[in-house]
């Protein structure tokens, strides 16, 4: 889990420092705010953790598909045959 921390946090120190023009404001030489433009800093940073946490899940399930894999054995009771309804519950005998 801390290698997915690592990854983001170089990431976004990336985009920090190449301070592309999408989410920094050349002129005022700041990055933008929410307000005025969707994609902000804030929002990258959501963006960003949430692909590289889910890039790393599926990378790890595609590597350990068959090591989550439990087999139960099948005990003899469940292969035997259903009992009938009747002989469980056996009719009361009638006398006349």
């Amino acid at each position: 889990m801390s290698y997915i921390i690592a990854i983001y946090i170089t990431i976004m120190m990336l985009i920090i420092i190449s301070k592309p023009d999408i989410i920094y404001d050349h002129k005022k030489e700041k990055f933008r705010e929410f307000g005025q433009s969707f994609w902000s800093l804030e929002t990258i940073s959501i963006i960003t953790a949430i692909l590289v946490f889910v890039i790393f899940l599926i990378l790890r399930n595609v590597n350990n598909q068959t090591s989550n894999i439990q087999y139960i054995p099948i005990s003899p009771f469940y292969q035997q045959a259903p009992i009938p309804f009747q002989h469980m519950y056996p009719q009361p005998m009638i006398s006349v």
